[in-house]
């Protein structure tokens, strides 16, 4: 593939480091990259990768600006309030290099959707804030050996994970799940909104994904997706933990429970009674009465209650493929919670 006149000047800079060179360059605009979120952690993420020439570029996010968005996500201004995320910063990057294709998806990731979302990506940016939408692309990636790279901030310190997924198959590398066997429940730790966040945090982290994107599609990245980098601002600490494969994993394991995108949140969201008690859920019980969506418009976590669970399963699929992941359901249903 070559370069106009003017597209190797827009690339001069870059392409003098031997890493990258005019191969390197073609690579770049070869590749494909999805970034799942257009907060804080895709905004700088999305600008570097575009100002490095990666040739497409899928943004994925359902939100729609809002002024408190603005100290950390800043291609927005506040004239860009109440308009989409996804369609703002394809925007914003498509007039920062006209010679790239980026393309904007205003929708939530599900179970559902995910695979056709990812399709074709060599590489996927998380850029999201809650738990099951990380292991859903996580999981999916697995599958489809997409490397991805991760990260999540809070406060004043975040972590970094990179996956290099295109390499797995016959490899000995770990995955996420054989570091948290059960997943982190979504809230647990807490979101940006709820904990806040420095607004340089994200961009920091943003930068370290766009800086693991660009070595992978460069074949340069030496990481074996069993570390994670860690970074303290108060502290001006940095941090590295690796952990081992699990035989026993679910996902990657010699005998694995989770075999497609589709199990993957089953892990997650199927919950015991016992839970719904002692974490305060709002128990719907749906056997006799119709529920409308619009019951579940806010942020409390609802388990829902049918006599086997079967019911309540399929109607939680529904509700968490419309962006609904404040819905679960309570494993085995009204037979095997009495107390409830």
């Amino acid at each position: 593939m070559s370069f106009s006149n003017e597209e190797k000047s827009f690339y001069a800079r870059q392409m003098r480091v031997p890493m990258v060179g005019e191969a390197g360059q073609e690579k770049l605009k070869n590749s494909k990259v999805v970034i799942v979120g257009a907060g804080g952690l895709g905004h700088p993420a999305a600008t570097y990768l575009a100002a490095a020439g990666v040739g497409e570029l899928v943004i994925v996010d359902a939100d729609n600006v809002e002024i408190s968005n603005l100290h950390r996500q800043v291609l927005f201004s506040p004239e860009h309030q109440g308009l989409s995320k996804a369609q703002v910063v394809a925007q914003r990057l498509r007039q920062q290099n006209p010679w790239i294709k980026v393309q904007a998806m205003h929708e939530r990731v599900t179970a559902n959707n995910v695979e056709s979302i990812l399709r074709g990506a060599q590489v996927v940016v998380d850029g999201t804030d809650n738990f099951n939408t990380k292991f859903l692309l996580h999981d999916t990636c697995f599958f489809k050996h997409i490397d991805l790279v991760m990260a999540s901030v809070s406060q004043l310190d975040g972590r970094l994970n990179v996956f290099p997924f295109s390499q797995y198959g016959v490899s000995p590398f770990p995955c996420l799940r054989c570091l948290y066997p059960k997943p982190p429940q979504d809230g647990c730790v807490g979101t940006c909104q709820q904990n806040g966040v420095l607004g340089i945090l994200p961009g920091i982290f943003g930068l370290f994904e766009a800086n693991e994107v660009i070595k992978l599609i460069l074949g340069a990245s030496q990481t074996d997706g069993a570390t994670s980098l860690t970074f303290d601002l108060m502290g001006f600490e940095t941090g590295q933990f690796k952990w081992r494969k699990l035989d026993t994993c679910c996902l990657c394991g010699t005998r694995p429970s989770i075999i497609s995108s589709n199990d993957s949140l089953k892990h997650s969201w199927v919950i015991e009674h016992e839970r719904c008690l002692t974490e305060n859920f709002v128990i719907i019980d749906i056997r006799n009465e119709p529920v409308s969506d619009t019951l579940f418009m806010d942020r409390r976590r609802y388990a829902l209650l049918c006599t086997s669970g079967i019911r309540a399963y399929k109607m939680a699929s529904e509700l968490r493929a419309k962006g609904f992941n404040n819905i679960f359901v309570v494993r085995g249903g009204e037979n095997a919670c009495h107390g409830l």
